[in-house]
Formats: C-alpha cells, structure tokens, sequence
C-alpha cells in the first residue's frame, strides 16, 4: 500500500489502485529506472 501511495495510483472512489501500482513498479524494475538490482536463486 505504501508504494501504491507513493506512486499516487488511486482508483475512482479514492481508494489506492495496486494492481496499478504493481504494474508500474515492474515496469520501472524492467526498465531499469530502481537501479541494479538483482535476484537471487538458490
């Protein structure tokens, strides 16, 4: 949820969207826009 704040996705009625703000924060991971990041396998 506070992703979904800071990304300012609300949804009609006020609520905040997060299956918006999930779609936006894997675009920006995609993208490259967070940085380096890795994930690790085990």
């Amino acid at each position: 949820a506070a992703v979904a704040e800071k990304m300012g996705t609300m949804s009609k009625g006020g609520s905040l969207d997060l299956d918006k703000a999930a779609e936006l924060l894997l675009r920006d991971f995609r993208s490259g826009r967070l940085g380096r990041i890795t994930l690790d396998t085990e």
